[in-house]
């Protein structure tokens, strides 16, 4: 995402142990392997297809972007946080501070708890609302749950438009499908 012109990513869990993992993985070194690998893939589609002439030229393109320009000078690791919060409770963010919330797991997980639920998922979501950008802002929300299920929870905080899109559950060759 950074790649793509994202200029700051916050990554927010409720656990400490998993915000500690994420800060020990996701390194400088880490995102520079990454990049210098794809940059790799790049040159050998490039070479595939023969096309390296229309790839320079899209590079270049976009390297000349101010986004781009600003990534390049700071390291990764000011660009991406890792912070422990309760997205239950009023977040540190500004209002529409953000353009994409990425929701993996996330809801599912409050909702497994059966302490507070309706009140905790209608501040989640309520926050979560808040923090996003009101004009092109998305929000996109993994979840194992059926979409019928899930659309309740976007009710209370008064999103103008949820679409959703069922992704069909993977199978194990001569499995039987138990849960359906």
């Amino acid at each position: 995402m950074l790649q793509d012109g994202f200029t700051y990513i916050a990554n927010v869990d409720f656990s400490s142990v998993v915000i500690d993992q994420m800060k020990k993985k996701y390194t400088d070194d880490w995102y520079k392997e990454m990049h210098r690998r794809l940059r790799e893939e790049r040159k050998l589609k490039d070479v595939e297809n023969n096309n390296s002439k229309t790839a320079l030229n899209r590079t270049k393109l976009s390297d000349s972007s101010p986004a781009r320009k600003e990534f390049k000078k700071k390291p990764v690791h000011n660009k991406m946080t890792f912070q422990c919060l309760d997205v239950t409770k009023k977040l540190e963010f500004d209002d529409q501070s953000f353009d994409l919330i990425i929701c993996k797991g996330m809801l599912d997980a409050i909702l497994c708890n059966t302490n507070a639920l309706v009140d905790k998922v209608k501040s989640m979501m309520s926050e979560c609302h808040r923090v996003l950008d009101k004009e092109h802002g998305v929000m996109v929300v993994i979840s194992y749950g059926r979409p019928e299920d899930r659309l309740e929870c976007f009710d209370a905080a008064h999103w103008r438009e949820v679409k959703t899109f069922t992704v069909p559950k993977p199978m194990v060759p001569g499995m039987m499908d138990v849960g359906a």
